[in-house]
């Protein structure tokens, strides 16, 4: 098989077949990939479209339910409500208008309206937060089909001419009692706070993206948001409803998803179209089909790039097949001189030699490496030329060795701090010792040279005492500071232009920009960033160490095809070395430096970890050193700020004071000082005689069982007050070993006073019921009786513990005490008083007792929890009722059947009030007679009678007494008729005449 490819690869056409045919196999499987790749990437635009679509639909939707919630808490604020109303009645109550006014401040600036206004519900306006008017004949429309419909009412958006902008408006009708509307509450929102943000903002960086939203006006659809490539757009940009390849008339035209079209510009776009959720208006995001396209074209540039690569590659191969015949001829030789060539260089140092003259003879690859001299170019030349070594410190040139060494015939070492200066002119610390080259008789014929490259050496020298100086550096500076001359250290080291930092955020999913090297930000960068927080996600292809773990080198970073480019001002990159700084298997900083004369190599990876690990380890004890001082500090703020007192002590009768917060000397009046070891006084001095034996024994109790202790004692403060303290402790122990007492003390002497108070106040308020006239109770929302006062002795003739065990047997069958129940129950679902309302109940004897009752809820975080409430006994009165509307009855039925219009007038209020046979007499019915007043009644008189009737009212008033008289009245046929009136004026304790009682007859 072997010999046949041999045979068939020594034919030039074969080749030439072969590559035609591979290539095809290559060119159709580009095409193929670039049709797939083409509709990979339209599915992920459009995904994204309608993610980013979605996403601001909810967030509308959201906004909108917000608004809501916001407009119902404030209608069913009753207590706003009747704040209102009780303004509107009075308005000069400037403690009304505060409170509504803090109200809707409060409403403004926790929801973010850019007004608020309270209207009648014509518009007129009654307060603005802004004293801005309404003057748009569109919000008079809303706010007057609101106050019809009295229901929440959500404008769209609109112009208003007079502010020039845009409105987005809610309004509230305002009822109270369930039916009066009293007033119209407008929440305006300025769209261009959030909604138009939220609209115009774009999640991912794009040239063309952008998001609309719009509505149906008449034929044409209306934008409502300002848009991003057209200014002056918002409300004022109407495209007609035929141009159906528009995305925007698609989406007014019913569909929903992905669409192709045309926008607003003439350009093609793909776009994703969708109806909003409880609104008129819909959604539109879309971005340029030539956007969409851009990375397949990048992609097709990069495929036909790597095809021709491949095809060339194949070509080459193939040439390098039909020449292997012919290295085959030469590869035997090769080995050999390798196999030589290799043991001669076999050495790890660099080794010259020279002959007796001082010229160089032979040369490792060692030595060609740091002298930069090839062995041909350096044979035959002086070693002068070819080793050229100076001073490190002196920068004197240091004389060759290899006269001293030729003179003396011993080794020579070279001196410390010697650079060696290669052809290039580069200087390498060097390491030297030389000697002499003897033949077998002992005769110097040339010089050896070995010598070593200590680099590494100064290197590593110079990384510790770096590390040394950062160490030192960190105690007087800010981490910024610290992480920049680390930076500026790394930099100087691996001859890097640019350097960074990052620190890696405990989720590692997010970057944290620390800092540059001195000079990428004063020469190189100009962009906007450090500090800033980003998503790992985002960050460019060095962001690939977090990921692998290790670091990574780019020395060609313009040909990495994943890279993402730069933000405006950031320095070019040319190559770049990054490295992930990795404690406890996870990456918690990066460091990155960049733009190296040449390569990058593993030397500078190890430099920069280095560099980078120290740094971090050094910002991680400073910053555990700033957070225990600082919570030191938080501490000590925190126990001096306290009310009360933080101590520690011993377990002696003196309770001797090892600590003490600042506290106590607002409380006792003594320094800390005073106690701290008994200095001036023990705390035991201060505590009141009467108290120091209990407190003891208490906390003894506690100590034993190892559970804190809670007391309250008195203390007398340095002005000899006597104060109430209240203390809780507990005992410290040390492997069971009691080694202190820690607790917290603080003055309760307020307290104990309206403790005492309190307890007065309650002793005289159960003397006040329990010697009232009513009957006091209390009930659960179940009617479970809780309490009863003992006038339930007197009024029902039960005990209180047996009245509580047949409460519910006590009401009668009255129709009137389901009234009562039901008022009851609605107290307790609205958590709203219902007013007085009477029962009738049965005393233990049989007899009925009517009461009534008077009850309120208690509430607790809007639910009712009690109900207290009251019974007077109401028997007596209603037994004179009941007499008083039989005579009353049997009066009515008398005048009513005599004829007789019978009145009672009150001079003072001049209100009359009338009954009999109205209706027979002057044809009016009851109602509207009393309607009545006297002046319309002194119209009804004849103009020949009212002068005398005027004057017979004057004398009546002075003098009273019995009278009769007689006038015409107009009947309500427009008849006048004859009546007779007579009756008496009835005088007050002073002898004043204030009622006048009389009947009226038709005497005609």
């Amino acid at each position: 098989m072997r010999l046949n490819l041999r045979e068939f690869f020594t034919k030039e056409g074969n080749f030439i077949v072969v590559a035609i045919v591979v290539t095809t196999f290559l060119l159709i499987g580009s095409y193929f990939y670039l049709k797939n790749t083409s509709q990979s990437i339209q599915k992920a635009k459009e995904d994204d479209l309608q993610t980013v679509a979605e996403l601001k639909i909810d967030q509308i939707v959201l906004w909108h339910k917000e608004r809501t919630a916001d407009s119902e808490v404030l209608s069913k604020s009753r207590l706003f409500i009747k704040g209102v109303f009780d303004w509107l009645k009075n308005k000069n109550d400037k403690l009304l208008l505060k409170n509504i006014l803090e109200s809707l401040t409060t409403f403004k600036n926790e929801f973010g309206y850019e007004t608020i206004m309270l209207t009648t519900k014509e518009g007129e306006i009654l307060l603005s937060l802004d004293n801005k008017r309404i003057n748009d004949e569109l919000t008079f429309k809303n706010i007057k089909a609101a106050s019809v419909t009295r229901k929440i009412t959500f404008t769209d958006f609109y112009y208003c001419t007079e502010e020039k902008k845009i409105h987005y408006d809610i309004i509230i009708p305002l009822i109270i009692n369930s039916e009066n509307l009293i007033a119209i509450v407008v929440f305006r929102v300025d769209p261009n706070k959030f909604l138009f943000p939220l609209i115009q903002k774009w999640p991912t960086p794009s040239k063309t993206a952008e998001t609309l939203i719009l509505r149906r006006e008449g034929d044409n659809v209306l934008y409502l948001n300002e848009l991003r490539h057209q200014k002056n757009t918002a409300l004022q940009l109407q495209i007609p409803l035929s141009r159906s390849n528009l995305p925007a008339v698609q989406a007014l035209s019913g569909k929903i998803g992905i669409v192709n079209g045309i926008d607003y510009r003439d350009n093609e776009v793909l776009a994703y179209v969708s109806p909003i959720p409880g609104t008129r208006w819909f959604i539109v995001a879309k971005v340029n089909s030539e956007e969409v396209f851009a990375e397949l074209r990048v992609r097709a540039y990069f495929t036909a790039g790597f095809t021709f690569i491949l095809i060339l590659s194949l070509v080459s191969g193939l040439a390098w097949i039909y020449s292997r015949r012919q290295r085959d001829i030469y590869r035997a030789l090769y080995n050999t001189q390798e196999e030589f060539i290799t043991t001669l260089h076999s050495i790890g140092d660099a080794v010259i030699t020279t002959d007796i003259k001082g010229y160089v003879r032979f040369l490792n690859p060692v030595a060609q490496l740091l002298t930069g001299w090839t062995f041909t170019d350096a044979k035959n030349k002086p070693l002068e030329i070819v080793f050229k070594i100076i001073n490190e410190e002196t920068r004197d040139t240091v004389t060759n060795p290899v006269s001293k060494i030729i003179k003396d015939g011993l080794i020579v070492g070279l001196a410390n701090h010697t650079l060696l200066i290669s052809k290039n002119g580069k200087e390498i610390p060097i390491a030297d010792s030389g000697a002499p080259i003897k033949d077998k008789n002992g005769n110097i014929i040339g010089v050896v040279l070995v010598f070593r490259d200590q680099t590494e050496e100064r290197l590593n020298h110079k990384l510790l005492n770096a590390r040394l100086e950062l160490l030192q550096y960190s105690i007087s500076h800010s981490l910024s500071e610290l992480l920049t001359k680390t930076l500026d250290d790394v930099c100087e080291l691996t001859e890097s232009k640019i350097g960074f930092y990052h620190l890696v955020e405990e989720d590692q999913e997010n970057l944290k920009l620390q800092a540059w090297s001195s000079k990428t930000k004063e020469e190189f960068c100009k962009a906007e960033g450090e500090g800033l927080h980003y998503k790992i996600s985002e960050a460019g292809v060095w962001v690939d160490c977090m990921s692998e773990k290790k670091a990574v080198i780019h020395n060609d970073y313009a040909s990495l095809p994943h890279k993402k480019g730069l933000p405006e001002g950031h320095a070019e990159v040319i190559r770049e070395c990054v490295v992930p700084i990795i404690v406890n298997n996870k990456v918690v900083a990066i460091i990155g430096i960049g733009n190296k004369p040449n390569c990058y190599v593993e030397k500078d990876i190890e430099i920069a970890e280095y560099f980078g690990t120290a740094a971090w380890e050094i910002a991680e004890k400073k910053r555990i050193d700033e957070e225990y001082y600082e919570a030191q500090r938080k501490f000590r703020s925190t126990v001096n700020n306290l009310k009360g007192f933080v101590y520690r002590c011993r377990n002696d009768h003196d309770w001797t004071m090892e600590y003490l917060s600042d506290s106590i000397e607002n409380i006792t009046g003594y320094k800390v000082s005073d106690f701290i070891n008994n200095k001036v006084r023990s705390y035991n001095s201060i505590i009141h005689v009467d108290d120091q034996k209990k407190i003891w024994e208490n906390i003894q109790k506690a100590i034993v069982i190892k559970e804190p202790y809670v007391l309250e004692y008195r203390i007398i403060t340095s002005k000899n007050d006597v104060r109430w303290v209240w203390e809780r402790g507990r005992g410290v122990f040390e492997k069971d070993k009691l080694i202190a007492l820690e607790g917290f003390i603080d003055d309760v002497t307020e307290e104990k006073i309206a403790i005492e108070s309190l307890q007065v106040n309650e002793l005289k308020l159960r003397s006040l019921v329990e010697n009232s006239i009513n009957l006091f109770y209390s009930h659960d929302t179940k009617h479970v009786l809780h309490y009863l006062s003992p006038q339930v002795k007197e009024i029902l003739g039960y005990e209180i513990d047996e009245a509580l065990v047949k409460w519910t047997d006590l009401a009668s069958d009255h129709p009137i005490n389901k009234i009562g129940f039901e008022k009851t129950v609605k107290a307790i679902e609205t958590g709203i008083a219902q007013g007085t309302y009477e029962l009738e109940l049965v005393h233990k004897s049989g007899s009925k007792v009517w009461v009534e009752v008077r009850e309120a809820p208690l509430v607790e975080n809007g639910k009712t929890v009690l109900i207290v409430g009251s019974l007077t006994d109401i028997t007596e009165r209603k037994n004179v009722e009941v007499k008083l509307q039989n005579s009353e009855e049997r009066l009515r039925i008398l005048t009513e059947k005599t004829g007789t219009i019978v009145y009672d007038r009150d001079l003072r209020t001049n209100v009359v009030h009338r009954g009999g046979a109205i209706e027979d007499v002057l044809g009016y019915s009851s109602e509207e007679y009393n309607q009545t007043s006297v002046e319309e009644f002194f119209n009804l008189l004849h103009l020949d009678d009212r002068e005398r009737i005027l004057l017979f009212e004057e004398e009546l008033t002075k003098k009273g007494g019995n009278f009769n008289v007689q006038y015409r009245v107009k009947h309500k046929n427009g008849k006048y008729i004859h009546i007779e009136d007579c009756g008496i004026g009835i005088t007050d304790n002073n002898g004043k005449i204030t009622r006048v009682l009389g009947s009226m007859k038709d005497i005609t």
